[in-house]
């Protein structure tokens, strides 16, 4: 039902519909099995290491982790507390970020936040909009999103700023492009 690749496509998760989710290395030709528990899946730059949610059964069992790319050794890094929907495992290219948390500010803002790999919460920023998807310059120097607002009338609508975690967000600026940062490459 999903794949995600790790950079150099070596290797991929393959999510089934079932709910498992297997790990495939095409250099070596082997395969891990994945909790069943982890979503969302985000490789490191190395392809070696994951960001994903955990989703256990109770909201005390869900959270923001990072792992080795077969779903091993798994490290807390943040709650999150049934707002499964406001986070984003997003690991930065060079290494700061991890995950990132939206939440509604308002009718046409959202508060972003991202968060490190040792549960660091860096500085957030308001995005102009709501339903913020980002996109990492292969640098890490800058970061493509989109959001949507009354302005845009519902279409989300590009932008372009920092991507470093003591500055993600600054020096935002509107592509004016009417188009989604998932759509872009």
């Amino acid at each position: 039902s999903d794949v995600t690749w790790a950079p150099g496509n070596s290797r991929a998760i393959v999510a089934y519909p079932d709910g498992s989710k297997v790990l495939y290395d095409f250099a070596t030709q082997q395969q891990s099995t994945l909790p069943r528990a982890m979503s969302s899946f985000s490789f490191d730059p190395s392809g070696t290491k994951l960001a994903s949610l955990y989703l256990g059964s109770s909201r005390a069992e869900q959270w923001l982790v990072v792992s080795n790319a077969d779903g091993s050794q798994i490290q807390l890094v943040e709650p999150v507390g049934g707002k499964v929907q406001n986070f984003k495992p997003s690991w930065s290219p060079i290494g700061q970020i991890v995950g990132l948390f939206a939440e509604a500010v308002d009718g046409d803002r959202q508060e972003v936040v991202p968060i490190g790999r040792n549960g660091e919460n860096f500085r957030s920023f308001l995005a102009p909009g709501r339903g913020f998807t980002a996109a990492c310059a292969p640098s890490g120097e800058r970061i493509l999103y989109s959001v949507h607002n009354a302005a845009s009338q519902g279409r989300p609508e590009l932008y372009l700023a920092d991507g470093r975690a003591d500055s993600f967000g600054a020096n935002s600026v509107s592509l004016g492009l009417a188009t989604s940062a998932d759509w872009c490459s």
